[in-house]
């Protein structure tokens, strides 16, 4: 009976030996084992935003491989890529295996986090094969860029501050040129950009808040001046870009929660006709309309011109300012519906409006440089989208 007794307590130290945790749990007594082959996998690192962000952490021989009980999460094995067992054996249970080239910081320079994850079973007697595995970029880059009108006015104590999820923080100086990683995680969505410090003299400062950023990019927040050139009036934009899709929300004050693109039921500016991020050519017959949606109704419909030749004396002379709200006309009413602009009611609770300025080109024409009409479309909730349509006539 001894005997006995004696076999049965090995039996249970080798089994717990194996287990991923040092719990005693009798049900393990019952419990089989099955393998998981290392050697049948092939890992890569998918880097194919390589051109802007550093090499940093692309050697997977030092990534770190580690394999978790789904069951537990208890951790049974941690090792680095090149020095990985060929086989392991675990009880019969689901896993997890984790691939990373370093621990996820909430802010860091020049640390990209990449990272692969994928859940396996292992069955009684059965060896599991891995296979191939890609790391992808699993944090955001965010660099930090001025025009060059505005950085040739830029002072010493300029500085942007990026802050994203739980508070983690970045100070950009105006000369640096590392790319700041930020951790973004599950449900998280969203960047600000605070500027501050001297202009041309000026004490300037901007907040700005971006929506809809995702792990995996690198974004360039860009500041620029309005009209492209340094005065006393001077307003400072943010962009901010991913690849090649612009964001365009212009400058001005902290915004309030609704001037936030992106939010479920905000409005929406987009063109067939125009380029929204770019400059567009003024000529006679150009086609200039812009499609705006506002699910919750139009409250206002505000646009700003700003022009090299365009003046508020040259508007005045055919019954406008370089500012009004076709909501609300108020005394610009006739000059507006003169040149073909829907005002007053047929904007006021409309969900959605082609808002057409194609009559406007003509008088362009005759006015060399660049210009610009600043849309910004505020619902009956508040939520508010901009647009700065921008324009260039030759000279003649």
């Amino acid at each position: 009976m001894r005997n006995l007794d004696n076999i049965i307590a090995v039996s249970a130290m080798a089994l717990l030996l194996v287990s991923c945790d040092n719990d005693w749990e009798p049900e393990k007594l019952l419990s089989s084992d099955g393998e998981v082959l290392f050697t049948s996998m092939n890992l890569d690192v998918d880097n194919s935003i390589k051109e802007t962000l550093p090499s940093t952490g692309l050697d997977v021989n030092d990534y770190t491989v580690s394999v978790t009980s789904m069951a537990t999460d208890a951790v049974c094995g941690r090792w680095k890529y090149g020095e990985m067992p060929q086989v392991l054996t675990l009880p019969v249970g689901d896993y997890k295996i984790d691939v990373e080239n370093a621990p996820l910081q909430a802010a860091a320079w020049d640390s990209p986090f990449y990272h692969a994850s994928n859940s396996f079973s292992i069955k009684e007697n059965e060896i599991y094969s891995l296979g191939d595995m890609t790391c992808v970029l699993s944090n955001v880059a965010v660099s930090v860029r001025y025009s060059d009108a505005l950085k040739a006015a830029l002072g010493d104590d300029v500085k942007v501050t990026i802050t994203a999820a739980d508070n983690a923080v970045l100070d950009y100086s105006s000369d640096e040129t590392r790319i700041g990683y930020f951790a973004m995680p599950a449900g998280a969505s969203t960047l600000v950009a605070s500027f501050s410090g001297t202009v041309n003299g000026h004490p300037t400062s901007l907040l700005k808040t971006f929506t809809g950023i995702e792990a995996g990019q690198h974004h360039y927040v860009t500041f620029s001046v309005n009209n492209g050139s340094i005065d006393s009036g001077l307003i400072i934009d943010a962009d901010i870009t991913f690849e090649d899709v612009d964001i365009d929300i212009p400058g001005g004050e902290d915004p309030d929660p609704g001037d936030r693109p992106g939010e479920d039921g905000a409005p929406t500016i987009t063109s067939q006709t125009l380029d929204l991020n770019g400059v567009n050519t003024v000529t006679d017959d150009l086609v200039a309309r812009v499609d705006i949606v506002a699910p919750n109704g139009i409250d206002k419909l505000e646009v700003t011109i700003v022009s090299e030749s365009l003046t508020p004396e040259e508007l005045a002379g055919v019954g406008l300012t370089d500012h009004f709200d076709l909501a609300h006309p108020g005394e610009f009413d006739d000059a507006l519906q003169g040149l073909g602009f829907q005002t007053g009611n047929d904007i006021i609770g409309k969900e959605s409006l082609t808002f057409d300025i194609s009559s406007f080109m003509p008088l362009l024409v005759f006015f060399p440089g660049d210009h610009s009409f600043r849309l910004d479309v505020t619902d009956s909730k508040g939520l508010k989208v901009s647009a700065n349509l921008k324009f260039h006539t030759p000279q003649q």
